[in-house]
């Protein structure tokens, strides 16, 4: 978990004008995966939540379930407390304006359309199920570097930024672009009346 505070530390001393999440697979157990979500303040005490809802589906979910070791931190790299305030919302304890690094490893065991899945064949994601927003904060510009082993080929519909980073207007719009990987991944195209598929 070191790496990945320190590789979050590193965003952080960016100027950040947008939330910037990350996500690691390397040097993990099968099933999990590693987010940190950095971020300026706009108030004290942010709220950190995961959706309780299915898209789609408009059925409650239990996301929630999948994620431990939450843990954040400052621009100091000072450990802040968290709070877990409800079933899928956490409170970390910092004034307004300040950098945040959250942490939090996800569990990813569920093939299907509205599941994750992360091993050493495939990474599976979709985003609304696993990947927080910070309460207020909607709205802000998100970015996603991911971090996967080097033999994966990721396919996604969400706009490419360069080589591993993707950028999006808003934590809606991230959380709307299913995520798959794989080494043995093929891609079919075809047209039919000059339209292209």
């Amino acid at each position: 978990m070191l790496k990945v505070y320190q590789t979050s530390l590193k965003l952080m001393q960016n100027s950040i004008k947008l939330i910037e999440y990350q996500i690691d697979t390397t040097n993990l157990p099968t099933n999990f995966i590693q987010i940190t979500i950095s971020f300026k303040t706009l108030k004290g005490n942010p709220i950190v939540k995961i959706p309780s809802w299915r898209p789609g589906r408009y059925m409650l979910q239990n996301y929630a379930a999948n994620i431990r070791d939450c843990v954040a931190l400052d621009h100091n790299r000072a450990f802040l407390p968290v709070n877990k305030v409800n079933k899928n919302s956490w409170e970390v304890q910092i004034e307004a304006g300040s950098l945040v690094s959250f942490s939090y490893t996800y569990y990813c065991r569920q093939m299907d359309a509205g599941g994750c899945w992360s091993d050493a064949e495939l990474f599976y994601i979709n985003p609304i199920a696993c990947l927080m927003a910070i309460d207020g904060q909607e709205h802000v510009a998100c970015s996603l570097k991911l971090n996967l082993l080097s033999s994966f080929v990721v396919k996604t519909g969400m706009p490419k930024e360069s080589d591993k980073i993707y950028k999006v207007d808003s934590f809606l719009s991230l959380s709307d672009f299913p995520i798959l990987a794989s080494p043995d991944l093929t891609t079919l195209s075809y047209a039919v009346e000059g339209i292209p598929f």
